[in-house]
C-alpha cells in the first residue's frame, strides 16, 4: 500500500505525508544500526500516522500488522483510541 492510498478521501495534505516520509528517513539515518529492518520502518511510519490521522493509521496498521482476525484488529483500534484520549487535542490537518 502506497502512502498516498492511506489518505484517500481524507483531509491530510500530500505535503504532510511527504513530511512523514522525510521524518522516517531522517530517523533511520540517525539510528546507530546501519541495517534497518522493514519492521522498524513500519513502526516508525505507524508512530507518525498515529499523530496525523487515525484512519490512515488504521489503514496502514491493517496491512502492516497483518491481523489474523477481527479481534486482533479491534484490540489495535482500542489501543489507538486509548492513546488518542491521553494526548492533548490537536487541530485537524487541513490544506490551506
Amino acid at each position: 500500500m502506497g502512502y498516498c492510498a492511506l489518505v484517500i478521501k481524507r483531509t491530510v495534505p500530500m505535503s504532510v505525508m511527504e513530511q512523514v516520509v522525510n521524518d522516517v528517513e531522517r530517523d533511520i539515518r540517525n539510528e546507530i544500526n546501519q541495517e534497518v529492518t522493514t519492521d522498524r520502518i513500519g513502526e516508525l511510519v505507524l508512530q507518525q500516522l498515529k499523530d496525523i490521522d487515525q484512519v490512515a493509521y488504521v489503514r496502514f496498521a491493517s496491512v502492516y500488522r497483518k491481523f489474523d482476525n477481527i479481534d486482533s484488529f479491534m484490540e489495535e483500534l482500542k489501543s489507538s483510541e486509548e492513546v488518542r484520549r491521553k494526548k492533548p487535542k490537536r487541530k485537524p490537518v487541513v490544506e490551506e
